[in-house]
This record gives structure tokens, sequence and C-alpha cells, in this order.
């Protein structure tokens, strides 16, 4: 498939490896729509009981999966390493942190460590 607006930015991110070609499936595209719309169903639910962290998990899947069926159809994919980045950066600061001390615990290092980095992506 050949893209004309923006064709020099996919370029770029293909290059990049931010996007990889794949075979267009409209299946897929569909699938993860139809995922997505399950997840923004779910994502009302839980909410509605008050379970606001879960909500938000929920309607964050919802919204990757429909960002990733437009490429789906154009062949094109987002790499696992883009994948990673773009869920690193989209996470709260408190997850963030959680998943530091977790992490920093399990070996034996605590946060009061000045020496102790902060995960990057």
């Amino acid at each position: 498939m050949t893209w004309k607006p923006g064709r020099d930015k996919i370029r770029q991110l293909i290059d990049g490896g931010e996007l990889e070609r794949v075979q267009v499936d409209k299946n897929v595209a569909r699938r993860l729509l139809a995922d997505a719309e399950r997840h923004a169903e779910r994502a009302r639910s839980v909410a509605a009981f008050g379970e606001l962290a879960g909500a938000y998990q929920l309607a964050q899947d919802a919204m990757r999966e429909c960002a990733a069926s437009l490429p789906a159809v154009q062949g094109l994919r987002a790499t696992e390493a883009a994948m990673l980045r773009f869920k690193f950066q989209s996470l709260p600061s408190s997850e963030l942190l959680l998943a530091h001390s977790s992490t920093s615990a399990e070996f034996g290092v605590h946060a009061t460590d000045a020496s102790t980095p902060m995960p990057r992506p």
C-alpha cells in the first residue's frame, strides 16, 4: 500500500523500527475493533462499581486496540519495542513508582538508595 499524505513520516517510522510491514488482513482489524468494544463496555461496567483503576486499564486497552486497527488495514503494525515504549510512557507516575519499588525490593534495593536508577524504556 502507498500513503500519499504522511508518506515521509510512515517511511521514517518504518526505517526507525517503530512500524513494520505486515500482510493486509481486514479480519485482524475487525477483531481488534470487536475487542476494543468489549473492553470499553467492561470499562463502563467496572467504573460503575467504583473500580476506577480497573476501568482505566480496560479503557486504555480499548484505545490501543482501536489505534492498532487502522494501520492493520494498511499493512502496518507497531513493533513490539514501540508498543512497550508507548505503554511505559502512558503509565501514571504512581504505577511507575509502584513497579519500580516492587522491582527494587525484589533485588534488595530500597527507594532511599540515591543510586537506584528509574527503569527506562
